[in-house]
């Protein structure tokens, strides 16, 4: 009885919703792009978004450079240190 329960809820949940349906019920929800506020929204998020992909860049490339600097200085050292032995 309880599988049969399940089986018929999954199968009500599974089923296509026709739009008019939905606008009678009167729980009609615009898209996104109808909506100014969640389009807007949805822009901020995005662009937050890429301005932490932006930092986390940007912290990479400052680190890696600082990386670079400590070698060129390491070979500058070694190679003063060979040419006066």
């Amino acid at each position: 009885m309880e599988s049969t329960q399940r089986l018929m809820s999954t199968r009500l949940s599974s089923a296509p919703i026709s739009q008019s349906s939905v606008e009678r019920s009167g729980n009609y929800l615009p898209a996104a792009s109808d909506n100014p506020r969640l389009k807007k929204l949805k822009e901020s998020l995005y662009q937050a978004e890429q301005q932490a992909k932006f930092l986390h860049l940007q912290a990479e490339v400052e680190s890696l450079f600082q990386k670079l600097q400590t070698l060129k200085k390491q070979r500058t050292s070694s190679a003063n240190s060979q040419t006066s032995e």
